[in-house]
């Protein structure tokens, strides 16, 4: 346990502060949700489920008591999921060619302050190697991929490779990256601040911007309803 020169008056308002943020959490994440659903909605995606980045998930015990297991040595970050984490939204195929399917999902990244910083020693659990908050940012990255059915050859295959990308475009600082993969299949990545999610017509208004640059890129129309 590191030392610390605080005293138990310093202590408890620090811990009031903490109490404050995770019920500030709790509204941010209810947001988030409640526009994921919308995205699915407005796209006619189905799938479920989702993947952490960053830092390893809490892992199920096979028998019933405990429900997870903790070990020495373990991160905070294992704790606090939407960090850096994946909405997956499944797989469809593409209405205006049969040949052709598609697969969706967008990352929350809550902070970018890793990514960010030019500290060539950085590491995942010395916050004091990030970038500062005021440098850093929030945002939701659409990742799109598009392939031919009948060679199934997804760049985007596996948790590990998604990783990969995520991390190279988020230290690149780019907005969007379009990777025309084997077989004329596109991998499309694009970064929206948080911030321009304020509200409903700014939202749709996202939403039928990232379908038109799938559109003119791959033929795919995600919008399945008119955005109101």
């Amino acid at each position: 346990m590191e030392k610390n020169n605080l005293t138990k008056k310093e202590l408890s308002k620090a811990l009031l502060d903490v109490r404050k943020a995770y019920r500030l959490l709790f509204e941010h994440q209810s947001r988030i949700i409640q526009l994921i659903e919308y995205i699915k909605d407005a796209y006619g995606m189905k799938g479920d489920g989702g993947n952490k980045f960053f830092s390893d998930p809490l892992w199920s015990k096979k028998n019933d008591y405990p429900q997870l297991w903790t070990k020495s040595g373990m991160w905070a970050w294992d704790f606090f999921y939407s960090y850096l984490f994946e909405f997956y939204f499944g797989y469809d195929e593409c209405k205006t060619d049969r040949n052709k399917e598609f697969s969706m999902s967008v990352v929350e990244v809550c902070d970018t302050g890793y990514w960010d910083s030019t500290n060539i020693e950085k590491v995942h659990d010395r916050i004091n190697t990030f970038a500062p908050e005021e440098d850093s940012s929030s945002c939701l990255i659409f990742v799109f991929e598009c392939i031919d059915k009948s060679k199934k050859q997804y760049h985007w295959e596996s948790k590990e490779k998604l990783g990969e990308e995520l991390y190279r475009f988020l230290s690149s600082g780019e907005k969007q990256y379009i990777y025309d993969t084997r077989g004329n299949n596109s991998f499309i990545l694009v970064r929206f601040d948080m911030a321009d999610f304020i509200n409903h017509q700014a939202v749709n208004k996202i939403l039928s911007e990232f379908h038109n640059l799938v559109e003119q890129k791959t033929g795919v129309q995600l919008l399945v309803r008119d955005l109101d």
